[in-house]
């Protein structure tokens, strides 16, 4: 039936909770878990027909967990993504990701490959990251690292820009949401963020964070420059009870001269949001 997925911190297959529109899946789904170790499968027909053509699009998920790994947990991924029509795509996802926590110290690795064919072309693209943080009382720091591939010549015929698929990318590239669809958003260069992520824990029901990013392209190309721009963003929180809290925050934009040359971004930008959640 119709529901939400996630796995392994949302990095590729997640929810999408923060847009209006949250992202479920009308799937079959077997789950086999033992200690938190064990394998997660799901197929999900993603289109059939729109607008009158038919697509023919389909997901197939295959997600296993280990336990008591490096103080923390492993997880391998195997996503295929296939559309026999229109868009021609035959893709592959294969990877791994790692995250654990020792005493005030944790950590996060990972890393995919895509291979097949996507909208006709052969496809060889990669992703990387690390994170590495400590907490100090009630305050916390991480530095955290990513490199998704770009695609430096689009017209020699091999695609080399890495899709985040059905990811959550708010949680990890900047509350502007500057990058919620890559490759799209990135013009196909791919991307590098490097953050510095901390917060302060005010009191037990009040907390503050503050981030910053530095993006960058991953393949200039014919770009007259690889620097998207910097992200600075504040957030606070409070929550009132278990059923009700309130955040707000902003973020500004250090335009950079790519994103002005892909069409995204023309000049620096300021946002700022105030949320309520209730849950019953």
């Amino acid at each position: 039936g119709r529901q939400e997925i996630n796995y392994g911190g949302q990095r590729l297959i997640g929810a999408l909770d923060w847009l209006q529109q949250a992202r479920s899946f009308d799937a079959v789904r077997v789950d086999w878990m033992k200690d938190q170790t064990g394998a997660r499968f799901f197929y999900s027909p993603l289109s059939e027909v729109r607008s009158g053509q038919s697509f023919d699009q389909s997901l197939l998920v295959g997600y296993g967990r280990v336990n008591h790994v490096l103080s923390g947990m492993l997880g391998l991924y195997a996503i295929y993504v296939t559309d026999n029509d229109t868009l021609k795509t035959d893709q592959g996802t294969f990877g791994l990701r790692q995250a654990g926590r020792t005493g005030r110290f944790d950590y996060r690795v990972e890393s995919y490959y895509q291979t097949g064919k996507t909208l006709g072309q052969d496809n060889s693209a990669f992703m990387v990251g690390a994170r590495a943080g400590a907490t100090f009382g009630k305050f916390t720091a991480a530095l955290w690292y990513d490199y998704l591939s770009g695609d430096g010549d689009p017209n020699d015929g091999k695609l080399e820009v890495f899709n985040t698929l059905f990811a959550t990318n708010h949680k990890f590239y900047g509350y502007a949401d500057l990058f919620l669809n890559i490759p799209l958003d990135t013009g196909g260069r791919g991307l590098q963020d490097l953050q510095l992520a901390t917060g302060y824990a005010i009191t037990d029901k009040a907390r503050v964070e503050l981030d910053f990013h530095v993006f960058r392209t991953a393949q200039q190309g014919s770009l007259s420059s690889n620097r998207f721009g910097e992200e600075i963003d504040l957030v606070g929180h409070y929550r009132f009870d278990e059923h009700l809290s309130v955040q707000g925050g902003g973020a500004y934009v250090f335009q950079g001269p790519a994103l002005a040359e892909i069409g995204r971004l023309s000049r620096d930008m300021t946002w700022l949001y105030l949320m309520l959640d209730v849950t019953f």
